[in-house]
């Protein structure tokens, strides 16, 4: 019995995304931005390893002038809270921000960090991808990796792996901005999905 499989995208970038990064950004980090900074987004939860990202930059703001902004909520936000209250980390750690427009905030910062221990696709990514911010990621199964080619569109570092972690983000921090190409995201826009089922009609 001879299968054929044929690799349809989700839907991201469209005409939605394109009105929702219109509109100014609301987290003050970003409305008034002094220092390079750093985003990511999702639950507080454990899959996520948002304590990984804390860990690392308490290692990156040692040897650069930056800042992390975790947009979401969740279970683990008074443990995070604490974490970087006992490491005296809260001008640099901004947790429990909240956007009801990520894509406003993700075109003003200037890197986006994804620290999961598994994803089952990585819209995120995408997103930010078409907002021009360069991506560090963990190599979670199953999405980064498609979605970044490996590293041609961003970079990739082991899973739960704090010194990978801030050494990526130092060399984003000291190195020279890295514009994203639109390769890297026009597969996932809805003109190209659709174009995507229709060849997968044909298959």
């Amino acid at each position: 019995l001879q299968v054929n499989t044929h690799v349809v995208f989700n839907p991201v970038i469209d005409d939605l995304f394109s009105k929702k990064a219109t509109p100014s950004p609301t987290h003050p980090w970003l409305v008034n931005k002094k220092c390079f900074t750093f985003i990511s987004a999702g639950a507080y939860c454990d899959s996520k390893r948002h304590m990984m990202l804390i860990q690392a930059m308490e290692r990156v703001v040692k040897k650069c002038d930056s800042r992390l902004i975790l947009f979401g909520s969740g279970p683990l936000e008074s443990q995070y809270r604490e974490y970087i209250t006992n490491h005296g980390l809260s001008a640099v750690i901004s947790v429990g921000a909240f956007s009801k427009n990520l894509p406003a905030e993700m075109k003003c910062a200037d890197g986006y960090l994804m620290g999961s221990h598994h994803e089952s696709f990585g819209i995120v990514i995408v997103e930010a991808l078409a907002s021009n911010l360069f991506v560090i990621s963990t190599d979670a199964p199953y999405g980064p990796r498609d979605i970044l080619n490996k590293s041609d569109f961003g970079k990739l570092v082991p899973v739960d792996d704090v010194e990978a972690m801030a050494s990526a983000m130092i060399e984003m921090v000291n190195g020279p901005k890295k514009a994203v190409p639109e390769e890297a995201w026009s597969r996932f826009t809805e003109s190209a999905v659709v174009k995507y089922f229709e060849e997968g009609f044909r298959v």
